[in-house]
C-alpha cells in the first residue's frame, strides 16, 4: 500500500492523473452533457477568422514544432499566448518534456458540457523542470487513436475559446497534405498561416504540393482564401538563402502567397535544445521574436 501511494503521489506530480481521477471527471461530464440545452454541445464557430489566431504547418513537421514554439514565446514578451498542438504525427509534449494530462481530450470532454469553460486548468506543465515555459501550452490527444476520434467541429471549439480567453493563440496543425479535416480547424479561422519547409531546393517541390492542396482543399473553396506566408528554416549561407527565397516568390505567384521570409537554425543549436526539453536560444529566438514583430505590424 505503501509503494501504490507513492507511486500515484509520483504520477501526481509529474501531471498524471489518476485513473479514478479521470473516470469520475469523464462521468460528471457526461451526466451534464445529457442535462444540457440542446445545441450547447456543438457551439457554432462560423467561418469568420480571428486576428488573434496564427496557425502553424507544412510539409516538415519538426521544423513547424520549432517555428510554432519560437513564436509563441515572441509573442509572449508583450501578450498573454496559449499554444495548442493539433499535430497528429508528432505531438510536441515529448519534445518539451509536457505532461501528457491534461490535453486537448479533457479541453474538448470539458467544453461539451459547458462550453464557456475556463481552459487555463488544462495547461500542461513541464515534468523535467520547474520552470515553466513562456506561453500556454495545451498539448494535443495523448494518442493518436484519440486525436482522430476529436471532430473538426471539437477541434474548432477549443480554437474559437482559445482565441477569447487569450491575447495570441498559435496553432500546431502540421499535416504532410492538407486536407478538409485537420487543417480545418486552424486554418479555416486563422487571420494568419505560417507554411515553414527546409531552406533546402529539394524542400521545393513538397512546398509547392503542400500549397497547392491547401488552395484546392474544401477549407480554402468553402471560406475566405487562407493568408498564408512562407518561411524558410536552416543553417545556409546568405547567398543560398536569397536564392531559395527567389525561386520560392517565383514558383509560388499563382498560389496566393505573402511575404517569403527566413529563418537561421543551425544543427548545433537545434540538438541542444532538443536534449534539454527546452525552446531553441539564440539567434533563431531573436529572428523569431522579429517575425512576430512583422506578423504584428
Amino acid at each position: 500500500d505503501d509503494i501504490a501511494a507513492a507511486v500515484l503521489h509520483a504520477a501526481t506530480a509529474l501531471g498524471i492523473e489518476p485513473i479514478a481521477s479521470r473516470l469520475h471527471r469523464a462521468a460528471m461530464a457526461s451526466t451534464a452533457a445529457s442535462t444540457a440545452a440542446p445545441g450547447a454541445t456543438s457551439e457554432p464557430v462560423g467561418s469568420i477568422r480571428r486576428t488573434n489566431l496564427l496557425a502553424v504547418a507544412g510539409p516538415d513537421p519538426t521544423l513547424a514544432a520549432e517555428l510554432a514554439t519560437g513564436v509563441a514565446a515572441g509573442f509572449s514578451s508583450h501578450a498573454a499566448v496559449m499554444l495548442v498542438d493539433l499535430d497528429l504525427d508528432r505531438p510536441i509534449a515529448p519534445r518539451l518534456g509536457l505532461g501528457i494530462q491534461p490535453n486537448l481530450c479533457d479541453a474538448v470532454h470539458t467544453l461539451r458540457a459547458l462550453h464557456d469553460a475556463r481552459l487555463a486548468p488544462f495547461v500542461a506543465s513541464r515534468a523535467i523542470t520547474t520552470v515553466q515555459l513562456p506561453f500556454a501550452p495545451l498539448v494535443g490527444a495523448p494518442s493518436p487513436q484519440r486525436q482522430v476520434e476529436l471532430t473538426n467541429t471539437e477541434r474548432s471549439a477549443v480554437l474559437h475559446r482559445a482565441t477569447e480567453q487569450y491575447d495570441v493563440v498559435v496553432a500546431l496543425a502540421d499535416e504532410r497534405r492538407p486536407t478538409a479535416d485537420l487543417p480545418g480547424a486552424a486554418l479555416a479561422h486563422c487571420g494568419l498561416a505560417l507554411v515553414v519547409v527546409e531552406a533546402t531546393p529539394a524542400a521545393l517541390p513538397a512546398l509547392l504540393d503542400w500549397l497547392a492542396a491547401l488552395r484546392s482543399s474544401t477549407v480554402d473553396r468553402t471560406t475566405d482564401p487562407v493568408p498564408v506566408c512562407v518561411v524558410t528554416v536552416g543553417d545556409v549561407s546568405r547567398r543560398r538563402v536569397e536564392s531559395i527565397l527567389d525561386e520560392i516568390e517565383d514558383c509560388t505567384r499563382d498560389l496566393a502567397v505573402g511575404a517569403v521570409g527566413h529563418l537561421r537554425l543551425s544543427a548545433r543549436a537545434h540538438a541542444r535544445a532538443r536534449w534539454r526539453g527546452d525552446l531553441v536560444r539564440g539567434s533563431f529566438a531573436r529572428r523569431c521574436r522579429a517575425l512576430v514583430e512583422e506578423v504584428s505590424a
